[in-house]
Order: C-alpha cells, then sequence, then structure tokens
C-alpha cells in the first residue's frame, strides 16, 4: 500500500521469495468506515520473478467480529502482480442471539397463560350467570 492511504504498514518485512517458493503473509491494520481497498503485491522486491505465482490460500479475513467469505482475483497484462480486496461495510449490523430461558421463567408464563384463562371464563361465567337471572326475573315479572 502506498505511505498516503490509511493503514500502511511502515515496518513490514519484505523478504524475497526463495526459488519459487510461496511466503505467508500475516498482519493486523486499521481501514476507515468507508467503502474502499487493500492490495498485497511484490513492490519492493529486490528480485521480481519472470512469472510469479499470486495463487492464494485466504486462512482468514476478518472485519471487526464477522468473518467475511468475499475474496477477489485478477492478473492481467505485464505488472507487477497483486491481489486486491475491496469492500463496502454496511453501517448498521444486526445481531441475532439465541438464548435458552430458564425453568422458572417458562413455568411462570404457564401460570401467567392459566391464570389469564381462568379470569376470562370467570368473567363470561359471570355476565352469562347475570344475565339469565335478569331473564328469569322478567319471566316471571319482577323486574320492573
Amino acid at each position: 500500500m502506498g505511505h498516503h492511504e490509511v493503514g500502511h504498514i511502515d515496518n513490514s518485512m519484505k523478504v524475497p521469495l526463495n526459488h519459487g517458493y510461496g511466503c505467508r503473509f500475516e498482519g493486523e491494520f486499521t481501514i476507515n468506515k468507508v467503502p474502499g481497498n487493500f492490495h498485497v503485491s511484490t513492490h519492493s522486491a529486490t528480485a521480481q520473478p519472470q512469472s510469479p505465482d499470486m495463487t492464494h490460500l485466504i486462512h482468514k479475513l476478518v472485519f471487526g467480529e464477522k468473518l467475511l467469505e468475499y475474496v477477489a482475483y485478477s492478473h492481467t497484462g505485464r505488472i507487477i502482480p497483486a491481489i486486491w480486496y475491496r469492500y463496502d461495510l454496511s453501517p448498521i449490523t444486526v445481531k441475532y442471539t439465541e438464548k435458552r430461558q430458564p425453568l422458572y421463567r417458562v413455568i411462570t408464563m404457564i401460570c401467567a397463560i392459566i391464570g389469564g384463562t381462568v379470569t376470562v371464563a370467570g368473567i363470561i361465567d359471570s355476565c352469562i350467570f347475570t344475565a339469565s337471572e335478569a331473564w328469569k326475573k322478567i319471566q316471571i315479572g319482577k323486574m320492573s
């Protein structure tokens, strides 16, 4: 990465490749929370191979806590090969977690449902009983 970009690693190790064997790259840097990109390349290597093999295997690429599974690969022409990573971060993240409720809470909810059902049944029974008593009084003429 150029020095003008956010996240340039000044103390990065630059080791030439030996006899066509690959290397391991490991790093950590800060990026702005806006769309952008970063790349891995063989800049400044003293001896550029004729046609370097930029085949890569990514074990882990993390932006914060979530693992992203997006990787792009492109190689064209007679330029120094590089692996570019382009990203676009979403401003809002929703994290769903599922937790098991304790047994006492389940029992409390069941009791509340049963209690509510009994209360509603009692109110309906009281209304029906009052209406039937009033109907009986009307039939025998005691209601004015």
